[in-house]
């Protein structure tokens, strides 16, 4: 037996068809118009205007404060309304809920 060089003819690679990705179903959200918050405690009503009302009476007492942005926290347990101005606490910055 003479040794032969036998060529092997590699076969073409067939790739998988892709799967095609199919985007996520859009949903709606429908576009509702909240036009006030109302909670009750101890018998009382609040709601996001009073709770302002409040603080900013604070602050036309305190003139020294001043402000460009302003976040109240209710805490119910304790009945206060607490706040940061521009971001920053202070332990003088609460009103009675």
């Amino acid at each position: 037996m003479e040794n032969e060089d036998v060529k092997v003819e590699e076969q073409p690679k067939v790739e998988e068809p892709k799967k095609e990705e199919k985007p996520a179903p859009k949903t709606t959200v429908p576009n509702y118009n909240f036009t006030r918050t109302v909670f009750e405690f101890d018998k009382k009503q609040f709601t996001e205007e009073t709770i302002n009302k409040k603080v900013l009476e604070y602050l036309v007492k305190h003139p020294y404060i001043h402000a460009e942005k302003i976040e109240t926290f209710v805490n119910l347990e304790e009945k206060r309304i607490y706040f940061t101005v521009d971001g920053f606490g202070n332990a003088d910055f609460s009103v009675d809920l």
